[in-house]
């Protein structure tokens, strides 16, 4: 595919794939093939770890670039977003954190890659016959 053919199949899974690509995307360029955008993921988490970490969301800056034939994505901006808590043991208030430990970036990590997959997938399907 061309570079124009990837970036503009790349526009069209921000916009299906965020609530508003209007709100999302920063900065975009159609003749460098840049897309630099803000996205919020739900937290992954496991099994009793949910039950701490079931409402915090991950905030992140995501760049695209793309060329004739390839893309790439990149990650900064890694924040976490926890929610405010009362509970048994005190409150503690909302905070807005970088990412600090591995294992939370290794939480986030595999999700953050999808992405890639993902638009690779949408850029591939053959959409002609519906």
């Amino acid at each position: 595919m061309s570079k124009d053919q990837i970036y503009e199949g790349t526009l069209k899974w921000i916009a299906e794939n965020f609530k508003s690509a209007k709100s999302v995307i920063e900065y975009q360029n159609a003749n460098d093939g840049v897309l630099i955008g803000n996205g919020v993921l739900n937290y992954p988490c496991n099994s009793f770890e949910c039950i701490g970490k079931a409402a915090w969301k991950v905030k992140f800056t995501m760049k695209v670039e793309t060329k004739d034939g390839k893309f790439k994505t990149d990650f900064k901006n890694l924040l976490l977003d926890i929610p405010a808590v009362v509970n048994q043991f005190g409150s503690y208030p909302a905070m807005e954190t970088p990412i600090q430990t591995q294992g939370e970036l290794d939480a986030v990590k595999p999700k953050l890659l999808e992405f890639g997959n993902q638009i690779k997938s949408s850029l591939t399907t053959d959409k002609t016959d519906w």
